[in-house]
């Protein structure tokens, strides 16, 4: 692996690691050492951020196309928006027996590969992520696509942020804390991947943004009901958590009640309107149908709940610890607003759970804790909260400091070495196995794999669990009393 990359031009890609590193480890140390008075070391922090937010995700752009290869159910998604942008319709069959996948895949799909459903004429693939990338695929192929879905996932962390600010948090601080975490998996890894996950954070944070005032007026809980209203055409998945802000909204204590049933309009004509797409394509008008249906497609939740946290390959407190925080976070988040500590934590739980439920949870040939990723805006929100509850006190705030590093040291990693995501389903982590090797430590025998479980897999969990359970704790003892009016 290691030679492969020298090849091909890895110490560049490893200079240019470096280069970034230089002001996201200045960052970091400013935030460790700043508890508080952050916007004095930083007066053009308003400038300065998302500059480097910009630039430093950009700057992984070429790097990224010259070794990443397109896996798992990209190429299909961009096989869908090659078929709207070239032949102006959604069939997809005669795309793949012609191969026009080859201009962004370099291998070719076997018939039982073309990922077609019940027809065979129809992707199984929701339309919704190939109609936003199509305009994009037509003028500039896959790298136009690479920096769309950069700059994508870079304002999703921003909407993210101007949500937070609306707890009361430092405005600064939090800005600083959402542009490292962008350099952290898993927002690192699918910054650049085609996969509907980031556009689906967007359409739930944007939605909250308009959802937070508790009397907001019709038009703005209209415009958040179209932006739910385009959960269903990216996977069906996503159904839930939309549910969820729509009951959640409904039963909301304060403002009036009346008009929240406005955001119900857009939303059942889109679901209508995905189930006409399944009963013309499909034959059924089920949301499924596509899939081929859903009651055998689901497992016991046990293995992917553990697996989608601490799993040594898929984990999402494995590769980016500093997710932990989100824990405190949370409960802090719920004393400042309640409505949207209960709202966030019931779409975080929910889209857990139902990721954990699917027999691949570990999102096949994806990156690390992909059914999580439309919910990180909102543990991003609660790890914010968290740095601002502890900004006075140095012991905590070192602490969450030192996972922030940890994540961005991974983050880096697989920046450098995008193709070393681990991809297989031995139960091993492929970075950890290089690391061993070198080290000599047994990384891989003490961290729990589910995708393999073994008799010592719930064992590690336990023992994982409880540890993060005590950083948790140490998290939230002795917490000062919240300079904001509990809601």
């Amino acid at each position: 692996m290691f030679a492969e990359f020298v090849g091909r031009g890895y110490w560049a890609a490893a200079g240019l690691a470096a280069v970034v590193c230089v002001p996201l480890g200045a960052l970091l140390w400013t935030l460790a050492t700043r508890g508080r008075g952050l916007e004095a070391r930083l007066p053009q922090w308003r400038i300065l951020l998302p500059a480097v937010l910009i630039l430093g995700q950009l700057a992984f752009v070429p790097w990224v196309l010259r070794v990443a290869t397109l896996t798992g159910d990209e190429p299909h998604y961009l096989t869908v928006a090659y078929s709207i942008a070239r032949d102006g319709d959604l069939a997809v069959r005669n795309n793949y027996e012609a191969a026009d996948y080859a201009a962004f895949y370099p291998w070719q799909f076997v018939p039982s590969d073309f990922h077609l459903g019940p027809g065979g004429v129809y992707s199984v693939h929701a339309p919704g992520l190939s109609v936003l990338l199509a305009p994009v695929l037509a003028v500039a192929g896959r790298p136009g696509v690479t920096v769309q879905m950069t700059l994508m996932t870079i304002l999703v962390m921003l909407m993210a942020w101007c949500l937070a600010t609306q707890l009361g948090v430092n405005p600064a601080r939090s800005l600083l804390i959402f542009v490292l975490l962008c350099f952290a998996p898993p927002v690192s890894a699918f910054s650049s991947l085609v996969l509907p996950e980031v556009p689906a954070a967007g359409l739930l944070t944007g939605s909250l943004i308009l959802l937070r005032p508790a009397e907001a007026s019709w038009r703005r809980i209209a415009a958040a009901g179209v932006l739910l209203a385009g959960l269903p055409w990216l996977h069906v998945r996503f159904v839930v958590p939309l549910i969820a802000v729509i009951a959640l909204q409904i039963v909301r204590p304060r403002g009036w009640v009346l008009p929240r049933f406005v955001m119900l309009v857009p939303v059942a004509l889109s679901l209508v309107g995905v189930m006409f797409v399944q009963h013309t394509w499909f034959g059924s008008y089920s949301l499924t149908a596509g899939l081929g249906g859903w009651r055998d497609k689901l497992v016991s939740p046990f293995a992917g709940m553990a697996g989608l946290l601490v799993d040594q390959q898929y984990g999402l407190f494995t590769v980016a610890p500093i997710y932990v925080a989100a824990i405190a976070g949370w409960w802090w988040m719920m004393r400042r607003d309640r409505w949207l500590g209960v709202t966030v934590g019931t779409v975080a739980v929910l889209t857990w759970l139902t990721g954990a439920t699917h027999p691949w949870w570990w999102g096949g040939e994806s990156a690390a804790a992909r059914y999580l990723v439309s919910t990180v805006p909102f543990l991003g929100m609660a790890i914010a909260v968290s740095f601002d509850e502890v900004a006075g006190d140095r012991r905590r705030r070192w602490l969450l400091c030192t996972l922030l590093g940890l994540s961005l040291l991974s983050g880096m990693y697989f920046k450098v070495f995008p193709n070393a995501v681990p991809y297989g389903t031995d139960g091993l982590n492929y970075a950890l196995v290089r690391l061993e090797t070198t080290l000599g430590w047994p990384m891989t025998r003490v961290l729990p794999s589910l995708v393999r479980r073994n008799e010592l897999s719930y064992g590690l969990v336990a023992i994982e669990a409880a540890a993060i359970a005590v950083a948790t704790c140490f998290l939230l003892r002795r917490s000062p009393p919240s300079r904001i009016k509990y809601r």
